[in-house]
């Protein structure tokens, strides 16, 4: 096994056990819980198994292994981005019905 195996094995595994303890902690569900959890053992088979990732390439036509990977990572980065922006509009739009609500009750207060 080559060091850097060993060192992003090392890295991963604490990952898995951080994101358990978020699980516990209740700051994650289920479902996050899940998902994490299969991209990190998925990184860490990877990592454990490069070759895995040479015949993956082969079957869809890549060259390299290493290239499915990008490109897998740069698609999941994508879709990260997106899921982010919906979920920051919603709470930009929470956010202005909560000051709308606010600013009408402080007004009626006022008028008495």
């Amino acid at each position: 096994m080559l060091l850097i195996q060993i060192i992003i094995s090392l890295a991963v595994i604490f990952f898995i056990f951080r994101l358990v303890s978020k699980f516990r902690a209740k700051s994650i569900g289920v479902g996050g819980l899940l998902f994490w959890l299969v991209v990190w053992f998925a990184g860490l088979i990877v990592v454990l198994y490069p070759n895995l990732t040479v015949q993956f390439a082969h079957l869809v036509g890549v060259g390299r292994g290493v290239d499915v990977v990008i490109y897998v990572a740069i698609i999941l980065i994508f879709y990260f981005i997106f899921y982010l922006i919906l979920k920051i509009r919603k709470i930009e739009q929470q956010i202005a019905i909560l000051v709308r609500k606010i600013a009408i009750k402080e007004s009626e207060e006022e008028k008495f």
